[in-house]
């Protein structure tokens, strides 16, 4: 019998390209709950739950939020380097 592999929040977020703040709220709009928690506080999750946060900020809605707020970002750049040209 193998042992279910577990999974930190660092090790997920990393995967996901993710910030651990984004993971935060992710978890708590979807009400992911760690399978495992150390003494110190240390959380970890199911294999189910990796492959659910990656795939929705890899292929399916998360992505398009985040191609969003990344783009606005760079285009609130450009228009304040345009500015201070001038």
């Amino acid at each position: 019998m193998s042992e279910e592999k577990f999974y930190t929040i660092n090790e997920i977020i990393k995967d996901a390209g993710i910030a651990r703040s984004t993971f935060d709220k992710f978890a708590n709009s979807r009400n992911l709950r760690p399978v495992k928690t150390e003494k110190r506080g240390k959380k970890f999750y199911s294999l189910a739950d990796k492959e659910l946060v990656v795939k929705h900020y890899k292929q399916g809605e998360g992505r398009k939020e985040k191609e969003k707020y990344t783009n606005h970002k760079e285009e609130r750049q450009d228009e304040i380097v345009d500015l201070l040209k001038e």
